[in-house]
Parts: structure tokens; C-alpha cells; sequence
């Protein structure tokens, strides 16, 4: 297994400096910047063409690989972990939820469960789930087609809310 090691602009003290430490899964430099300024100490998990110098100012360490490789994210992360622990990992950005959560339960770290990761990232699973607890009843149905769209908007109306049931990221 090989992970890119990229300079980060701050020296390698950083990573004893007794702050809280936090490991960002993707997202955008206002991320890192955000936890920089809440005074934690950041490990981030970016592709590799989305990493650039103005990171470095936030981040103490960088793994440059595609984190939703699982079996490259998480040998990765644990090695880091055991170096330098952080308290968790979290993502603000859709693509990094559940490889956050999966690092978090190998880890033993505390932050939402793999379970209700894939909850929320499925649409249709967490309508059904809210309906069943009576929380937020909102018509809802699976379409695969436009015919299905107008289908839906003859039974219930306008307006209608049209998505993809995984992501919200285009392809």
C-alpha cells in the first residue's frame, strides 16, 4: 500500500501540541480552516488533486488518496491514530460521511455509526424511516422514469422535489 506524504507548511511539533486532534474527510478548505480556528490540530483525508498549498496553513497531516477506498483509508487512518490520536473523524461533505463513520468504528472513536450513515445517505430508507416514527409524513415515492414524475404530481400536487435517492454530488 502506498499513501502519498505531502509537506503541509508547519512543522512536525504540531502534531505534540496537545490540542484536540481531528481527522476531516474531504471537503473544501473552509473545513480545515474552520477546525484550525476552533484550535484543533487537523489530519486530512483528500484526493489528491483537491489538495493544494492553501491547505497548509490548517492542516498538520495530509493522506492523499481516494478516501472511499475503505481498505486504503482505514489501514491509513489506524497507522496515524496510533502515532498521534485523534478524538474523531467527522465530515461536513456528503462523500466523506460514510468513510468517516467506518474510520470512527474501526477506530473506537466516538461520532455517528456506519448504520445511520447509510440511513441518511439513502433518501427513500430514511422517508420510510421518518414516516414510520410519524415524523415529517411527506408524500414520497421511487420513480424511474418521467412518466413516474407526473404519476406522483397527478396524486399529490405541485410542487414535488425530484432527487437521487444515494448523493447529491453530480457524477
Amino acid at each position: 500500500m502506498s499513501i502519498d506524504a505531502v509537506p503541509t507548511g508547519r512543522g512536525s511539533s504540531a502534531v505534540v501540541s496537545g490540542r484536540p486532534r481531528v481527522l476531516i474527510v474531504g471537503g473544501g478548505q473552509e473545513h480545515v480552516r474552520k477546525a484550525r480556528e476552533l484550535g484543533m490540530d487537523v489530519v486530512l483525508a483528500q484526493f489528491p488533486d483537491a489538495y493544494d498549498r492553501g491547505h497548509w496553513p490548517y492542516v498538520d497531516q495530509a493522506l492523499l488518496l481516494d478516501y472511499r477506498d475503505i481498505d486504503r483509508l482505514l489501514p491509513a487512518a489506524r497507522a496515524l491514530h496510533e502515532a498521534y490520536p485523534f478524538q474523531a473523524a467527522v465530515s461536513l461533505f456528503e462523500l466523506g460521511l460514510l468513510p468517516a463513520a467506518r474510520v470512527n468504528e474501526e477506530l473506537g472513536l466516538r461520532g455517528e455509526s456506519v448504520a445511520t450513515v447509510e440511513l441518511l445517505l439513502d433518501k427513500w430508507r430514511m422517508r420510510r424511516h421518518l414516516a414510520a416514527k410519524g415524523i415529517s409524513p411527506v408524500a414520497s415515492a421511487v420513480g424511474r422514469s418521467a412518466r413516474d414524475v407526473r404519476k406522483f404530481v397527478a396524486a399529490h400536487g405541485l410542487p414535488v422535489i425530484v432527487k437521487p435517492i444515494l448523493d447529491s454530488s453530480p457524477s
